[in-house]
C-alpha cells in the first residue's frame, strides 16, 4: 500500500510536470506566431520604406504616402495592443519601427508643403538652390535624400 501511495504521489507530480510542460509549450507557439507576425509586418514595412525612399519627390502622391503610413503606424498600434507580450521581448525593435515611422511621417510632411500646387518652377529652383541639392533627370531629388541630408530640417 506505501508503494502504491508512493507511486500515486510520483504520477500526480508528473503530471503537473506534463501540464507545466504543455503550458510553457503553448505560450512558446504563441509567442512564435506573434514574433512570425511581426517579423513580416517589419520586412513588409522595410520594403515600402525603401520603395519610398526611391521615389522622386515631385511624382509622389503626398496624401496617399499619408494615407499608407497612417495604415501602417495604426497596424503596429493595434498589434501592440492585442499582443503586450511583443513589447516585452521586441521594444527596442518596436521603439525604432515607431521612431522610423515618425520620419517618414515628418518627411511627408515637408514633401506636401513642397508638392503645393502655388509652387512656380521658379520657386523650385531657388529652394533647391538654397538646400543645396539638384533635381533633375540625371540626379532625381528622392525622399532618400531628403532624409540623409535632413532637409525636413527646413521646412
Amino acid at each position: 500500500l506505501t508503494k502504491l501511495n508512493e507511486f500515486e504521489s510520483e504520477l500526480e507530480d508528473a503530471q503537473q510536470i506534463l501540464k507545466t510542460c504543455r503550458e510553457l509549450y503553448d505560450e512558446a507557439a504563441t509567442f512564435h506566431e506573434m514574433a512570425t507576425q511581426l517579423w513580416s509586418f517589419i520586412y513588409y514595412w522595410v520594403q515600402k520604406k525603401t520603395s519610398w525612399a526611391l521615389m522622386r519627390v515631385r511624382d509622389i502622391d503626398a496624401e496617399q504616402l499619408r494615407s499608407s503610413i497612417t495604415k501602417i503606424k495604426q497596424k503596429v498600434t493595434d498589434e501592440i495592443s492585442a499582443n503586450p507580450v511583443f513589447m516585452d521581448h521586441a521594444q527596442n525593435l518596436l521603439e525604432e519601427l515607431y521612431e522610423q515611422i515618425n520620419t517618414v511621417v515628418h518627411v511627408n510632411g515637408f514633401i506636401m508643403k513642397l508638392r503645393d500646387e502655388s509652387l512656380r518652377p521658379r520657386h523650385w529652383e531657388e529652394i533647391l538652390r538654397i538646400l543645396g541639392v539638384v533635381d533633375n533627370n540625371s540626379q532625381p531629388l528622392t525622399i532618400q535624400i531628403v532624409m540623409d541630408k535632413k532637409l525636413t530640417a527646413h521646412s
